[in-house]
């Protein structure tokens, strides 16, 4: 395996885990707009944004790892007790998060980071004004074309490994799964050794009784290898439904906010194991009809109006 290649396989394996982290946050943020003060839920959320910084500047991309530095300052500040959590905060770091994966995105498709520059500056000075900090020099570099100056020896480094190919689909296995795959290997080479054995006795003139009775054994073993080989095939592309279901609180804080109407979710059954194709059919924002009038009933009614954010158990399962 030659250099690129492996760092090819890095680049893909760093993008995937970025990616599957900061779409695990989305949900912590709602649950932190509901419990401003618990700093747990600011530590889950600052890890992977820390994380990601430090590798976005191993693999030269410096877009990606400025804005996540710049949202690390302010997640370190509110740990800190230094800013308290509102909604102008979430309303800065969601949106943060959509642009850190639509930026590990275009590189995972052989783009560059950004192609909305403009978009990733404002995004950045809407951050930095939360730090009550100056907003840095950054629009005449950002805004610049890319043939207008050469390239750095880091972002050289970036774009030899970064191939131009769009990336491949990739899936993660658990070692027990592989140790299973390899068991049923060697089994199946066991009954290639048997088909080898009649072989010979064929040849050898064996009577036909005997060799009818060694086939039907090799024909038992290879149905019962196969049946249990295409079952921990399905069993690897199953996925837990927490994938597609820690997207849920987010989506309904959107709509929530675009409506103007109270909604509370709650998420069960994120341990149940689908087939990873669907997921992609699945993955699509909910359509709200309810009726305008609900919240009018409710008040009419002395009833409380539900909660705008997850209860505790959907925080639980966010986390």
């Amino acid at each position: 395996m030659t250099t690129s290649d492996t760092n090819s396989e890095l680049l893909v394996g760093f993008i995937d885990e970025s990616i599957d982290s900061l779409l695990a946050a989305d949900g912590l943020f709602v649950a932190l707009e509901a419990n401003p003060t618990d700093m747990e839920i600011v530590n889950a959320i600052f890890r992977p944004v820390h994380s990601l910084k430090g590798n976005a500047a191993y693999f030269g991309f410096m877009k990606i790892k400025k804005l996540a530095h710049t949202m690390e300052n302010l997640l370190d500040r509110i740990r800190n007790g230094l800013r308290l959590v509102d909604r102008s905060v979430i309303d800065v770091l969601l949106p943060g998060m959509d642009f850190l994966r639509t930026m590990l995105g275009n590189v995972r498709d052989g783009d560059t980071e950004m192609l909305d520059e403009i978009a990733l500056s404002s995004m950045l000075a809407n951050i930095e004004n939360l730090l009550g900090a100056a907003v840095p020099e950054i629009a005449s570099t950002i805004l610049s074309k890319k043939d207008d100056h050469p390239l750095s020896e880091t972002e050289q480094a970036k774009d030899s490994g970064n191939p131009k190919a769009k990336h491949e689909k990739t899936m993660r296995i658990l070692e027990h799964s592989l140790d299973d795959f390899l068991r049923c290997v060697g089994d199946l080479l066991g009954v290639e050794e048997m088909l080898r054995h009649l072989s010979r006795q064929i040849n050898s003139g064996v009577e036909t009784s005997a060799l009818s009775s060694g086939i039907k054994e090799v024909v038992t073993q290879f149905e019962g290898i196969s049946k249990e080989l295409r079952s921990k095939i399905m069993e690897v592309r199953k996925v837990e439904a927490r994938i597609l279901l820690q997207k849920a609180p987010r989506i309904v804080r959107d709509i929530s906010i675009q409506s103007g109407k109270k909604i509370n979710v709650i998420c069960i059954g994120e341990e149940i194991s689908i087939d990873k194709s669907y997921i992609d059919l699945l993955d699509a924002p909910p359509t709200m009809g309810w009726s305008s009038r609900l919240s009018e009933r409710r008040t009419a009614n002395r009833k409380p109006e539900p909660s705008l954010f997850p209860s505790k158990n959907m925080q639980t399962t966010s986390s």
